[in-house]
């Protein structure tokens, strides 16, 4: 004869617990909402992997310069893994690069961080390889993120370029740089200079360079007028968030 604890009646069944509940199970504005977040997230990250055939086609790491000041915690530099990068020739012949990194955040628009830089050179190499001096033209880049923005222009450096056959090539950078931030209170404040290092691998693709370009100029960063000081201007972001 069993134990009294274990013995059941006959026919009859351990009672099951009710369904969980999640905001993804209910219905709802909330639910509705959850799910689309979710679900746009999972592509933005899926067309990064496609995009970057599962390794990051670039990376940067970003110093600000300055002996003045140090932080006295969280990181000294800022690195940044690249998504999307694409080289192709303009109308004047002269070799641009474009690069995209992006991260979706659940939480909202107001938390994605998206990052964009271009680079305009002379001509493409003639041989194996090729190093770039950098002047004032060369550099744009802008970094968005939630309601605080930043906009760079290049000072001095150099990019040298190899590899550059079969429809992609390899480079790396170095470059000083401008920054500009912007703070809703503030408006476009708080020149800084930065120091840009990396390396990036890039695929022809003129069309997805030059968009990204174009945003990259956009505000009071063209290089047609290419100004001496080439970060001043506009008091509102480019891109509202």
């Amino acid at each position: 004869m069993g134990h009294p604890a274990v013995e059941r009646k006959a026919g009859t069944l351990p009672a099951l617990p009710g369904p969980v509940s999640s905001p993804l199970a209910k219905g709802g504005k909330r639910g509705v909402w959850l799910r689309a977040r979710i679900g746009s997230c999972v592509l933005a990250l899926l067309s990064a992997v496609v995009l970057s055939g599962c390794a990051a086609p670039g990376t940067l790491d970003i110093i600000k310069l300055g002996n003045k000041r140090i932080r006295t915690s969280g990181p000294l530099m800022q690195n940044v893994r690249v998504d999307e990068c694409y080289h192709w020739l303009d109308d004047d012949g002269r070799l641009c690069v474009a690069m995209r990194a992006f991260k979706p955040s659940l939480r909202g628009k107001e938390y994605e961080v998206e990052y964009l830089l271009s680079l305009v050179l002379e001509e493409p190499p003639a041989g194996s390889a090729r190093f770039y001096q950098v002047n004032r033209r060369t550099l744009r880049a802008r970094r968005d993120a939630g309601y605080t923005h930043t906009r760079s222009a290049s000072l001095m450096g150099v990019v040298g370029i190899w590899d550059y056959a079969d429809g992609s090539l390899e480079g790396r950078l170095r470059i000083t740089t401008l920054q500009q931030s912007y703070l809703v209170l503030t408006g476009w404040r708080s020149v800084a200079q930065l120091l840009l290092v990396g390396e990036f691998t890039s695929r022809l693709d003129r069309e997805k360079g030059e968009a990204i370009l174009a945003r990259t100029e956009e505000g009071a960063v063209a290089r047609e007028a290419a100004p001496k000081k080439p970060i001043r201007g506009a008091k509102t972001p480019v891109q509202s968030p």
